[in-house]
Parts: C-alpha cells; structure tokens; sequence
C-alpha cells in the first residue's frame, strides 16, 4: 500500500469512526452521576474550580466550551465533550493499529481487527461520547506509548528528546493520574530493557520533578479560585488498599468483562438483580426487559465458542514475533494498573476502563496476530461482529432506546416549571 492511499485509509477510517460513535451516542446519562458534574463544572464554574484531581481536564474541557459557544451559542457541555471524546477515542483506535502494525510488527490486517475490537469494546463504545474522563485517557495512553517507542528505536536518542518525552509523559499523568503508572513505571521499564540507562535515568529525573512542580503549581491555582479549600491530588474515594476476597472475585471478573461485552442485560431480571444487589456496575436504563436483552444469549454463546478456538489456535500455532521491549513495557504497564484496582476498587467498571489499551495490545500479539498468520481470517472478522451485535443490543442500545430516560421524560416538567418551584422526586 502507497503512503497516500495509507494516510486515505486512515482519514477514512477516522471520520467513520467519528461518525459512528456520534450516531449511536445515547442522550442517557442518568447511571453516570459524574457526569452531570463535570457538566455543571464545564458550563457554569469559574476557572479554577474543578476538582484536583481532574483538574487539567475538565479545565481544558471548560476552555472548549467556551471556545465552541463563541460560534454555537447556549450549546451543552454534554455535545461538546461528546464531540471531543469521540474524536480522541478514534484516534487511540488509529494509534493502536499504528502501534500494532509499526512497533509490534503485525500483518496490517491484523493490527486493523485489533484496533476494530477495541472500538467496539463496551468499555470504549459506552464512554466514547460519555463526559468523562476515559476517552481522553485511552488517547493519551496510547500516544505515549508511540512517542516512547519512537524513542527507544533511536539508539543514540538526544538528552532533549529524552526530556520532552519526560515532560509530556507528566503532563498527561497530571490529566490523569493512572496514566503515571505508564509514565512512571512502564516506560523507565522500557528503557532499561533497551540498555539505555542513561536516557532512563536522565528521563525519570526530568519527569519526578516535572510531576512535583504540576502539583504543586495546581494546587496553587485551585486555592485562589477557592480558598481555603484542599483537595488531594491522589484521590482514592477514601477506598483503602487491600486485596479482594474470593468470593469478591466474581464481581472482579464481572467488571473486568463488561469492558470487553457488555453486561447490563443482567440487571433487567428480578433473579440477577437478586444475586448481585449492591455490584456498583451500571444498570440498565429501562424498568422491564426490553426484547433486544435476549441477544445476549445467542451472541454470548457465539463469543465463548470462538474465543476458545481463538486460544486454540493461538496456543497451537504460536506468536508471530519475540516478545520484545515493546510487549514487555505494555506488560508491565498492565499487571501494575490491575494491581492497583485489585487493591481499591476490583469490582468497578470504570476503574478497569484505563486497562483496555494494554490489553488490546497484548490481545494483538499473542490472539489475533497468530490467528491470521494461521490462515483463520475468517474468525477475527467473526469476533468483531459479535462483539458489536452484543454491546449494541445488549450494551449501548439500552440506554439510547430507554424509555424511562429522564432527560426525555422529565423534559415536560422542567418547561412548566418556574423559579420558586419545589420538584419532589421518589422512587418505588
């Protein structure tokens, strides 16, 4: 393929991208509480005001909307950041194919299916136009990852490539925060194995004290928007460490599964809700089955059967390549992520989003690419359609489609109401 009809491919498969999570983006946002938070913050909160611990995100987020309402007036935060999540997640769907085909030398078909599972991963589909945080997480993660892989491919890399590196590398952790296990942990990993131990050294050093002085200066700016008022950076929900007990351990793999096929069709039964009363996932967004949850059953099916022929055939014919310093870093990267969620929040959904990135990766190299080079093209393909038939129907479908969706229900009420008004809400 020519590098014009690549970068053709590539813009094509970008605006389809765009296109496809703005068309399937739900206007529920109910089971997402944060949110309407952020929302609030983004529209109406002083610069300055946003939480610590997200600071430079929902700052940048409040500079976008303000830069958007110039040309769009009274437009919401929730379309704004919509826009800009889906943006960025179809651009970490570009980088991982980038990542897969360049720097873990994957057939190109490979890569591309690779990159297709993570688009239409519940975890990335569902938070793709969401307002929060995750989209801008996978981009930036995986970004990273290129930058320091260019890096290391350069044997005689100059100390200020090094420190850009470092200083961006900070940057994002500042935005958020478990991107510093990447930053911090994952990449110096990479470098040592790479025998460069003196841009290791000179990287870790640039990038401690470049985090320091982040927090320190935006500590600073948050206290003269509110005074007297502190917040710690490394905010962990008052959540502290221990390790799950086994009978937690079936919430654990729930969770950690939903980002890959979604399971809130469990919630619309009275004896799954039964079983799992208080799993902090999100529920469905409608009070009774809706006929498309029974999906679930043929395509779950289908997903089990080809999954285990997938590691099949993976096991028997072998990776394609040597693990090298690249598998090693994304490796890294993932046992240090999962065992910091192990210790504060296993059974959360959102607390394994970040964890889709590294895994999509490893999945690449040791599941898909020997698949293909096995001569089973047919079976990727496969996975890829049940994937998107589930978490649509089963997943993402259940709150575009709700009809207990307060946004449309509750629109009624609010244009009657006036100021003075008292609204009384009950459930039953």
């Amino acid at each position: 393929m020519t590098s014009t009809n690549a970068v053709a491919l590539r813009v094509a498969a970008f605006l389809a991208l765009v296109g496809f999570y703005l068309l399937t983006a739900p206007d529920y946002h109910v089971t997402a509480i944060d949110s309407y938070f952020f929302a609030r913050v983004i529209e109406s909160e002083a610069y300055g005001t946003a939480p610590l611990r997200l600071f430079l995100w929902v700052t940048s987020m409040q500079a976008l909307h303000d830069a958007v309402s110039v040309w769009v007036p009274n437009v919401d935060a929730f379309t704004v950041v919509g826009v800009a999540n889906a943006v960025q997640t179809a651009l970490a769907v570009l980088l991982i194919e980038r990542l897969l085909s360049v720097h873990f030398q994957l057939d190109a078909k490979a890569s591309w299916a690779t990159a297709g599972l993570f688009a239409v991963s519940y975890g990335t589909w569902r938070y793709a136009t969401e307002t929060e945080v995750y989209a801008n997480s996978a981009f930036l993660s995986c970004l990273l990852l290129l930058l320091s892989f260019r890096l290391g491919a350069y044997h005689d890399a100059t100390p200020r490539r090094v420190v850009v590196l470092a200083l961006i590398g900070a940057v994002f952790s500042l935005f958020y925060q478990p991107i510093g296990i990447l930053a911090g942990a994952a990449i110096p990993f990479y470098l040592l194995i790479k025998h460069a131990f003196r841009t290791a050294a000179t990287y870790m050093g640039t990038f401690c004290l470049a985090v320091a002085v982040g927090i320190l200066s935006l500590r600073f700016w948050r206290s003269l928007a509110l005074p007297g008022q502190t917040q710690q950076f490394l905010d962990t929900d008052n959540k502290v460490p221990h390790l799950p007990s086994l009978a937690d351990m079936k919430l654990t793999v729930l969770a950690f599964g939903q980002n890959i096929m979604s399971a809130n069709w469990m919630f619309a039964f009275g004896p799954t809700r039964a079983e799992l009363p208080n799993f902090p996932i999100e529920f469905v967004a409608t009070e009774h089955p809706h006929w498309s949850y029974w999906v679930f059953v043929p395509t779950l099916v289908l997903a089990a059967a080809l999954l285990l022929r997938s590691l099949a055939v993976a096991l028997r014919h072998g990776p394609t390549t040597d693990a090298g310093a690249e598998e090693a870093c994304v490796l890294v990267y993932f046992l240090i992520y999962a065992a910091m969620v192990l210790s504060l929040h296993s059974d959360g959904f959102e607390a394994w989003l970040p964890s889709l990135v590294p895994l999509t990766l490893l999945a690449g190299t040791r599941l898909i690419g020997p698949i293909y080079a096995a001569g089973h093209r047919v079976m990727v393909p496969a996975i890829l359609a049940v994937f998107l038939v589930h978490n649509w129907f089963a997943g993402v479908a259940l709150f575009a489609w709700a009809d207990q969706n307060y946004n449309d229900r509750g629109q009624y009420f609010i244009e009657q109401t006036k100021q003075g008004d008292l609204i009384v809400m009950g459930t039953d």
